[in-house]
């Protein structure tokens, strides 16, 4: 009877086991696990990335990488069980940082945590993508050139058979950035170039038997190039097909030194082609970079940083084929991402949105109100709470002006109680109107919004206004939930911070906060 019941004990098991492992082309381990990035929370470091796998709400649900080596450009398989990316195998070179003659091409397994090494060269291989049906990756190297020039190039999945794709024409510096079209025939690719002393880059295509090669995009060409001695060059990156295949969607340099994203047909470049600027004009002075569609095509993922407003590291910001709205995955100061990528069968949750319903909350029917007031001249403090009907009009103000070359910040700070549980909201935007006074100089005066993260308990700044041109400040600002709802009592706590050489004087028309549901 014995080995009768074990027979029977291990076909149990066995059951089991089956029908928990996932089969192929179904999700990976983490179900949550909606988009893979690179990031670095270490500012003492700035040149150490990490790869981690997050959600739509802008939580990180699992990290994969953790050593002392830097790491970039991840991609999911197509089936969604493997990442691809690149490690620098050196050290930082005084002057130079890393150098990218150590990148390497590594893979993951995400169902057994191994991780393989599919290239090993003197020279930088880079930007590994998956071809569609996961048998091939397509990338740069600056192999088999003498002066170390990239070109594109496409290896088996494996590593192996390794052959080159594109040559050099007249002019050509190097080709970057590889990205499958969709019929997997295509690759779009960025052609840095030289022509006149004149530098810039351009987006291209080539069928991936090495033929017909076409100019896709003007790139910075006619956009007032930079000369060949100076700096990064004008012109397109991070190229990306629509998912249709029939439009390319890239980032541009300009001349005033911000990136916005570019879209334009796939089809050949001529004189008088559009090429549509994307950018968002409610907070325009930024750098876009990194667009990646949604596997459904209702959302692009892109990076975003403001290096004029003083915000240099780069968030997750989420938009639409109309670059209508930007809702920022992440929102903290303290965080750099970069090389976003989505799981293959991820959803955008634009369908659930457009269902959904919005709920705004004003800072009149506030759970909680209270305003800090900055250092008195005799060194004191004071602290109030306040209470508010109808429309806001609120002045936080010290009792006298203190005239410090940093004085103490005002704050305002307000909770709200939601209606909705924090799993059923997709986005949260703070609009804020009001005036900002002081006896500094224009631009001398600063304003910052915080909220509360219930999951480390402390204030996250998520928006920086570092100079204010005017007395007038108006805010729009849509973030992902991520943890800045809490669990029990769904509440929302909002801090508005004001600085200034001199103590300034916050005076609120309005405060809302809206509320996506799905």
């Amino acid at each position: 009877m014995r080995p009768k019941i074990l027979a029977i004990i291990a076909a149990i098991l066995f059951g089991l086991i089956y029908l928990q492992a996932p089969s192929a082309g179904t999700r990976s381990p983490d179900l949550r696990a909606e988009l893979v990035v690179v990031l670095n929370m270490n500012r003492a470091n700035p040149l150490r990335g990490e790869i981690w796998l997050m959600d739509l709400k802008g939580r990180l649900v699992r990290r994969i990488t953790k050593n002392n080596y830097h790491e970039e450009s991840p991609k999911f398989s197509p089936d969604g069980n493997k990442i691809v990316f690149v490690r620098n195998m050196g050290g930082i070179v005084p002057g130079v940082g890393l150098d990218p003659k150590y990148n390497e091409i590594f893979v993951y397994n995400l169902r057994t945590g191994v991780e393989s090494r599919l290239t090993k060269n003197n020279v930088e291989d880079g930007h590994p993508e998956w071809s569609f049906d996961g048998k091939y990756i397509a990338f740069h190297s600056r192999r088999n050139h003498p002066e170390g020039k990239a070109t594109l190039w496409i290896m088996e999945a494996d590593g192996s058979r390794a052959r080159q794709i594109t040559g050099f024409q007249s002019g050509d510096i190097s080709h970057l950035d590889p990205s499958w079209g969709p019929d997997g025939q295509w690759l779009a690719f960025v052609n840095y170039r030289e022509e006149n002393r004149y530098r810039y880059s351009r987006i291209e295509k080539i069928r991936i038997d090495g033929t017909q090669r076409t100019v896709l995009s003007s790139g910075g060409k006619f956009a007032g190039s930079s000369g060949a001695e100076k700096g990064e060059p004008l012109g397109d990156m991070d190229p990306i097909h629509s998912p249709d295949g029939a439009m390319i969607w890239s980032a541009r340099r300009l001349n005033d030194g911000l990136i916005h994203l570019f879209v334009f047909g796939a089809n050949t470049y001529y004189g008088g082609k559009a090429e549509t600027d994307m950018n968002w004009p409610v907070h325009p002075d930024a750098v876009e970079r990194s667009p990646q569609f949604s596997p459904d095509g209702r959302r692009i993922l892109l990076t975003r940083s403001s290096p004029k407003a003083g915000v240099r590291n780069r968030q997750l910001v989420l938009t639409d084929p109309q670059s209508s709205f930007r809702r920022y995955l992440t929102a903290r100061e303290d965080w750099d991402m970069w090389h976003p990528s989505w799981h293959p069968f991820a959803q955008s949750a634009a369908e659930k949105e457009s269902n959904g319903t919005l709920m705004s909350y004003k800072a009149g029917n506030a759970v909680g109100v209270k305003t800090i007031l900055a250092h008195n001249g005799d060194g004191r403090s004071a602290a109030q709470r306040l209470k508010t009907a109808g429309a806001v009009r609120l002045t936080v103000s010290a009792v006298q002006p203190v005239n410090l070359k940093s004085a103490p910040p005002a704050a305002y700070e307000v909770g709200w109680k939601l209606d909705v549980a924090p799993e059923r909201v997709s986005s949260l935007t703070v609009r804020y109107q009001g005036r900002l006074h002081g006896e500094d100089e224009v631009g001398e005066k600063s304003l910052l919004l915080q909220l509360m993260d219930w999951g480390e308990k402390s204030w996250v700044t998520v928006f920086v206004l570092p100079e204010a041109s005017g007395d007038r400040v108006k805010i729009q600002h849509e973030i992902a939930p991520a943890h800045f709802i809490s669990g029990d009592k769904h509440e929302v706590k909002l801090r508005i911070v004001a600085f200034g050489a001199s103590i300034p004087a916050l005076e609120m028309d309005s405060l809302t906060l809206d509320v996506r549901r799905n």
